[in-house]
């Protein structure tokens, strides 16, 4: 930001022909003043900038302070970074951005800070985060920055845990990237996972990711030569009475289902023809749900297989005999389970 700032200072200098050196140190001064002060309020500074109108020094040859505070004003509104919301995913291009936007990150004891690649390229921008502070001021992170950290992206998606006691910047460095590509950027807080550290004998909270590879694969069940018997992973527990002396009291031989949660996650099946290449690009929601998925939905139910607990269940028709398939699961659209491959039977 620093050095964009520069530039666009020493151009507005040297368009107006300011070459005296005390003229240039006065424009500066003013200059930055405003600056800081349109961050606080753009509106006082407008009315500190019309106050100028009349005010010239040393002659002539001065400019009018409302000029040199107008571009203050000016540049700090255009150099204003835009602040990512808490538990939401904000969706951006390449195309409407500038060459390195970056983005504010709110204070925050603990979030996640999360990236998802939404289209295909040959080359990807790289994402640098510092947690220092979320000010104007401060210049944008980037692979020389000290206190930055590069998310790393594996299969289009990375994300970074942490503290942001002074909120934190987020920047994208679109260098050498010559055609558009879509991202998501997600910020989350909430109950997430507990992490001890032993080393230090102290706790501390993180947050989950809000994009996320899940560990847990779909389950294939079975296939005919035009339907298949897919299930997700397993999205809640149930609670099972193990028998305990003096009473092993078995349970029946025919246990009816357990009932679903309140709230359960919205689960997505994604299936396409191996040969396509689903696998290939970025294993993330807002790439796998834009893509061509075959087959139609007969049934889809909530179902305890085992004692691991309930999946969502779907029997998809409309396949193709002999077909090699693969499979993804998103859950709440951000988070990916698979993929998985199965082959329908011959004819």
């Amino acid at each position: 930001m620093r050095r964009r700032l520069t530039w666009a200072y020493k151009a507005f200098v040297s368009e107006l022909g300011i070459d005296n050196g005390e003229q240039r140190e006065r424009v500066s001064e003013i200059a930055i003043d405003e600056w800081r002060a349109a961050h606080r309020d753009p509106n006082m500074s407008a009315q500190r900038c019309s106050a100028h109108d009349n005010d010239k020094q040393n002659g002539d040859d001065m400019l009018p302070e409302s000029l040199v505070c107008l571009l203050g004003a000016t540049l700090a509104l255009a150099q204003a970074r835009q602040e990512l919301q808490l538990n939401q995913v904000a969706s951006f291009s390449t195309l409407k951005l500038s060459s390195r936007p970056s983005f504010s990150i709110p204070q925050q004891n603990q979030l996640s800070v999360s990236i998802a690649l939404c289209s295909t390229s040959n080359s990807i921008p790289r994402f640098f985060l510092t947690n220092a502070s979320n000010s104007d001021l401060l210049a944008d992170p980037g692979p020389t920055t000290a206190d930055a950290f590069q998310i790393p992206l594996q299969s289009g998606q990375g994300s970074y845990t942490g503290v942001f006691p002074n909120g934190g910047i987020l920047a994208v460095d679109t260098e050498g990237v010559n055609e558009g590509i879509f991202f998501d950027i997600g910020v989350s807080i909430g109950d997430g996972m507990f992490l001890q550290i032993i080393a230090v004998d102290m706790a501390q909270q993180f947050s989950d990711p809000i994009h996320k590879t899940l560990n847990d694969l779909p389950y294939f069940g079975d296939t005919t030569s035009n339907q298949a018997l897919v299930l997700s992973h397993v999205f809640a527990k149930i609670d099972t009475v193990e028998p305990t002396y003096p009473n092993y009291t078995l349970p029946a031989a025919n246990m009816s289902q357990p009932p679903p949660p309140t709230n359960p996650p919205n689960m997505t099946l994604i299936i396409a023809p191996t040969s396509v290449g689903l696998a290939n690009g970025p294993r993330t929601g807002c790439f796998l749900s834009a893509q061509r998925s075959v087959g139609n939905i007969a049934n889809e139910s909530s179902w305890a297989r085992d004692e691991s607990g309930l999946r969502t269940q779907w029997l998809m028709g409309g396949l193709s005999p002999s077909t090699n398939y693969t499979a993804f699961v998103l859950q709440d659209t951000t988070r990916v389970s698979g993929p998985i491959y199965f082959t329908t039977k011959s004819g």
